[in-house]
């Protein structure tokens, strides 16, 4: 079930607008930089191609299984690359703190992520050669997903895999998929291909053909009669659309947690240095020929990518004016909700559907800027 981690309840509340539908109203003052909620998601997992190009992450919660020292050679495809202040990496002895899966080799972050996984869906999806004809169906079903959503990926079909699984084990599949239908508030019919690509006319065929594989793996090995309805054509559209709709993007990487780490380390020299122009320290120029040769030969796609359901952040509508931003500050499937500006009693929460993966990456380029910015008015 989706967990919320850290929230005063009483400080916000779920309404329902006539036009916006599900709605998140402020029932305190929130001051800019606070913390409105954390939650962990109903069910989360990595986009198909990035997990293929081995953008290794914990598979339960999206943790980084790299050091950022093997984040930065693969990405750069240099081997002889060594980062400054290993210090700064958290993730430098990952490697061998890596737990995997005795029977299919799959990785995860620790213990707690892999008995997680495990009592929630792996039990049933867990391609360990015992039932060759079923994990060969989802290795189609996969391969099927990426011949027609190719990169950049915007969802998984693993969601999907996941949610019948969770299913199959859950000893309560009545409140499971209650709470699944609360997610499928708003998705009319008529304006189900606002939601999702694939719901467009040219991916008929393609949808046909997933959707059929899916009814046969639940017909085969899940018998699930409960997610019968959305497997036929109509409902696998709605089930498309409720992801489309409600998905909320998750990006970590090591790179991202020692860069932010190395910034840290020089904040107090900053505060006390004399006003001057800001010399670019041997670390900041280090950082940046490092985002300079990840351009050049990985192009856009850095961080771990892939998405999750989310109970409370679904309730939460766009605005380009936004009050908050989605931030994952444990670097896994943890979401936090974290306001940009001051918030008053009453005003919706709001946030910008820009992915924080695109925001994360260029953190470090526009904190430079703001830096140089500050000292050019503080000479005027």
């Amino acid at each position: 079930m989706s967990t919320v981690v850290s929230a005063n309840e009483t400080d916000f509340v779920i309404a329902n607008d006539q036009v916006k539908g599900r709605q998140i109203v402020a029932r305190k003052i929130y001051q800019s930089g606070e913390l409105i909620f954390e939650e962990q998601p109903l069910v989360s997992a990595q986009f198909e191609w990035n997990k293929l190009y081995k953008y290794s992450a914990c598979e339960c919660c999206l943790y980084p299984l790299e050091s950022c020292e093997q984040n930065v050679r693969r990405l750069c495809q240099d081997s002889s690359i060594v980062i400054l202040h290993p210090e700064c990496d958290p993730n430098r002895n990952m490697p061998q703190r890596i737990v995997r899966c005795s029977k299919c080799n799959e990785m995860y972050c620790s213990t707690t992520c892999y008995q997680q996984a495990m009592n929630n869906y792996h039990f049933t999806l867990c391609q360990s050669n015992e039932n060759k004809e079923k994990d060969q169906l989802i290795r189609h079903i996969t391969d099927l997903w990426r011949s027609v959503h190719p990169p950049p990926e915007t969802t998984s079909i693993s969601l999907v895999l996941k949610i019948m699984a969770m299913l199959k084990q859950s000893d309560n599949r009545l409140a499971l998929l209650q709470e699944l239908q609360k997610f499928s508030q708003g998705v009319q019919s008529e304006n189900q291909q606002f939601y999702h690509k694939l719901l467009r006319k040219e991916f008929e065929t393609q949808v046909e053909q997933l959707r059929h594989a899916l009814e046969q793996f639940n017909e085969q090995y899940m018998q699930l009669a409960e997610f019968k309805w959305f497997l036929t054509s109509n409902g696998f559209r709605q089930l498309l659309a409720l992801l489309g709709r409600n998905q909320q993007g998750v990006g970590t990487s090591s790179l991202a947690l020692w860069v932010k780490n190395c910034e840290a380390l020089s904040e107090p020299q900053q505060a006390t240095a004399a006003a001057a122009a800001p010399a670019t320290s041997e670390v900041s120029q280090f950082i940046d020929a490092i985002y300079t040769k990840i351009d050049d030969v990985s192009g856009e796609f850095i961080d771990c990518e892939g998405s999750g359901l989310f109970k409370l952040q679904s309730c939460l509508n766009h605005s380009c004016d936004a009050n908050a931003e989605i931030q994952y500050l444990h670097n896994n499937s943890t979401l936090s909700v974290v306001t940009t500006r001051l918030i008053s009693n009453n005003e919706e929460i709001t946030i910008n559907y820009l992915s924080e993966c695109d925001r994360n990456r260029s953190r470090h380029s526009r904190q430079k800027l703001l830096q140089y910015v500050k000292f050019i008015l503080s000479k005027k």
